[in-house]
């Protein structure tokens, strides 16, 4: 009998597995990136704007069912806006933040049945960790002070955070969709180090009493074969 249920389970598993389709793709991600900033004592950071980025890579989608899919994939993406630092006695400051990221996403999309012939609608919930790879703090990869050391040294990393997304997938052949949508990216993770902005050399600016996180809003389109 344990024979018998097992076998049944064995086939039961393979059967899932061949009805299971994986879809893969490739997007590209134009992003409008900001800053949240909190701080204490005698100097304020405050968000003072954003910055357009670009930002792409893979799309994999595992269908476990007709509606539902497990997507992840591999992407790289730019991030960061511009912050005001406001000391007392000193003059404002404006840092521009241009960050790259090699980010792995993992979530869920939901779809609906058809809307228009061949379209569905989509919705995308779920986490992502990136690694920061590379980027510029007022244009420049190394340190005013220290030509040797890279801004990106001033920064955490990896840095977890959260997406949300919707968006329309249309079939254009066999096995060829097209889709495109908007996604919204919060990071949960402070970036900012404990030299972040010089902070080790400027007492007068001790990063630890400061907190920088991501957020940006993103156009997804891409194409999945």
């Amino acid at each position: 009998m344990k024979k018998i249920l097992l076998s049944l389970a064995l086939v039961a598993g393979i059967t899932s597995a061949a009805q299971a389709q994986v879809e893969i793709g490739l997007k590209i991600s134009p992003n409008i990136g900001t800053n949240r900033v909190s701080s204490t004592r005698d100097f304020k950071l405050t968000s003072d704007g954003a910055r357009v980025h670009f930002g792409g890579g893979l799309v994999v989608d595992y269908f476990f069912g007709e509606n539902y899919a497990f997507t992840t994939g591999l992407e790289l993406i730019g991030k960061g806006g511009t912050i005001k630092t406001r000391v007392l006695g000193l003059a404002d400051t404006t840092t521009e933040l241009g960050l790259q990221y090699l980010q792995l996403p993992v979530g869920i999309k939901l779809f609906t049945n058809e809307v228009a012939p061949d379209t569905r609608v989509y919705f995308q919930l779920g986490g992502e960790v990136g690694a920061l790879i590379g980027g510029k703090v007022n244009g420049n990869k190394n340190e005013p002070t220290s030509a040797s050391r890279k801004v990106t040294k001033g920064f955490n990393t990896p840095e977890l955070g959260v997406a949300l997304g919707i968006g329309a997938e249309m079939q254009m052949g066999k096995s060829t969709k097209v889709f495109g949508g908007f996604s919204y990216r919060r990071g949960l993770t402070d970036i900012a180090d404990d030299s972040f902005l010089n902070a080790e050399e400027n007492k007068d600016f001790d990063s630890k009493e400061i907190v920088i996180q991501n957020s940006l809003f993103a156009l997804d389109l891409g194409l999945k074969f």
